[in-house]
């Protein structure tokens, strides 16, 4: 498992390949209205607190960029810059999950490695 700092500085690395690679960024955050924005996010919201034991980080992430969009049309720009690193933090945990699959993965197949000797 990696640690935070690692995963910040994978995070790092990456932001500054995504700079390189796409260096003409899109002005513009979204062109949706601010009252589709809150729709969506009451929408998401709703479905994940009604299906919480069915929920998925998915879910959890669409729930995260809604509040960002419903922020930045409805709110403050400051709102919604916090809500991104809200967003970060639930990919970050998606990192976590994924680390976690590969390392029982990894187990698993070291154990039927060890089964077949």
């Amino acid at each position: 498992m990696t640690t935070f700092k690692q995963k910040a500085e994978r995070a790092r690395e990456a932001y500054v390949h995504a700079r390189v690679k796409h260096p003409k960024f899109p002005m513009v955050i979204t062109d949706r209205h601010g009252s589709d924005c809150a729709k969506n996010l009451q929408l998401i919201t709703g479905y994940n607190n009604a299906n919480y034991d069915r929920a998925t980080a998915e879910n959890i992430l669409d729930e995260e960029v809604c509040e960002i969009m419903d922020a930045y049309t409805n709110g403050t720009k400051e709102q919604a810059l916090n809500e991104v690193f809200d967003a970060i933090a639930v990919l970050f945990r998606m990192a976590d999950k994924l680390e976690a699959a590969i390392f029982l993965e990894s187990a698993h197949a070291a154990e039927g490695t060890d089964n077949a000797r």
